[in-house]
């Protein structure tokens, strides 16, 4: 892939893409061609006022982990992964991301079943993502 040059990016700092999974390769790309000094990835959601997570910052200087992993939570924010049945599972282990915090909507307006169906009553959004957690969140 090439990337095409029409604009002047020296000023750009930082990226972050979300939406969907970027090619790691493609994130080296980015930084090495524009160049940008530093690339991540972001996950959320309109519900939360749009980044539950980010690699951005995260404190890991690990080019791998900084490049494909969402991140760690936001602040002011908490995320546990569940299985089926609303319990936690083990580090490394897939299941249903569930969020609350600040920035979590308290309900859908005018939609009472659609928020009982989304927010739990200790205010834990559950949208159906599913994602996998490690030691380090």
């Amino acid at each position: 892939m090439r990337i095409e040059k029409k604009y002047d990016f020296s000023s750009l700092v930082c990226c972050g893409l979300d939406a969907s999974s970027m090619n790691i390769d493609f994130l080296r790309q980015l930084e090495k061609e524009i160049p940008i000094k530093r690339t991540a990835q972001y996950y959320g959601m309109t519900e939360n006022a749009a980044i539950l997570t980010s690699s951005m910052w995260s404190g890991d200087e690990n080019e791998i982990r900084r490049l494909t992993s969402i991140g760690r939570c936001m602040s002011r924010l908490e995320i546990k992964v569940l299985d089926g049945e609303g319990n936690p599972v083990p580090n490394g282990q897939q299941g249903e991301i569930w969020a609350r915090g600040f920035p979590i909507i308290i309900g859908y307006y005018g939609d009472s079943q659609k928020t009982n169906e989304a927010i739990t009553l200790s205010g834990w959004l559950r949208r159906g993502d599913e994602g996998r957690m490690d030691k380090d969140g």
